[in-house]
């Protein structure tokens, strides 16, 4: 009795797109984090000051998340998506010619808007785009290309520094706005309808809390960004700086 095997879609052009894209926004990334809190302190501020560069960002995506998952239900993904990937690229871009701390901070600040809007719709545009089949696949692909960015970019961003500590800061904002460019250019704005389950009552927050996995979720991810942002980001460049410049 011969057996009637399902074929496995093929990943979408479209989550390539997005792969490539990841892959570019991360290598940028990996350009700018290593120097950003050296940069910083180059215009004579502390280092709780140039640690808060840091922070604002984080920051800025924190408070600007609930406005653009409202943005995505109301706009759409592929929008949202290229506009904040524009909003990154022209903010970072101006960091290179930053005058003063205050220049680099509100830059900075308006970039973390722009960084949480093209990753929650680039996480709409997955879901909306990959046959449920191969969604965990396409995701895994997307978060494959950003690690391998993060991996490569700073090692290329320290031999750009060399050059000088705004000049990675150009490249980066030039690659985001290729990205850009790219991601307009290559999509298009998804067709049809995603199927749902049948739709279950909102979740109040003091409900979510309340869940030992939900809590799980809170803790593990404020350890990340602790240690991404807080001593991988921000306190580490500093302290290897330090290290080698007393020798």
């Amino acid at each position: 009795m011969s057996e009637h095997l399902t074929p496995v879609p093929k990943i979408p052009r479209t989550i390539w797109v997005l792969t490539a894209a990841a892959f570019i926004i991360a290598l940028g990334y990996g350009f700018i984090a290593p120097i950003l809190p050296q940069f910083t302190a180059s215009f004579g501020v502390s280092m709780v000051a140039a640690g808060a560069v840091v922070s604002v960002f984080a920051a800025a995506r924190l408070i600007g998340a609930p406005g653009a998952g409202i943005l995505v239900d109301k706009v759409g993904s592929r929008p949202v998506y290229i506009t904040g990937l524009l909003i990154v690229a022209v903010a970072t871009f101006l960091v290179a010619f930053a005058q003063a701390y205050w220049h680099v901070f509100a830059l900075r600040f308006i970039a973390g808007f722009g960084s949480t809007m093209f990753t929650l719709s680039a996480q709409a545009l997955i879901v909306r785009v990959a046959p449920p089949m191969i969604r965990g696949r396409a995701s895994a692909v997307y978060a494959s290309a950003f690690l391998l960015g993060n991996i490569i970019g700073p090692v290329i961003g320290a031999l750009l520094a060399s050059l000088g500590f705004r000049i990675p800061f150009a490249v980066y904002g030039i690659g985001v706005g290729a990205a850009a460019i790219m991601v307009w250019i290559l999509t298009s704005t998804p067709r049809g309808r995603v199927v749902l389950p049948p739709k279950l009552p909102p979740m109040r927050l003091s409900e979510a809390i309340s869940l030992p996995t939900y809590q799980s979720l809170l803790t593990s991810g404020f350890a990340n960004g602790w240690a991404n942002f807080g001593a991988r980001v921000s306190v580490l460049p500093l302290f290897a700086a330090s290290v080698f410049a007393n020798g």
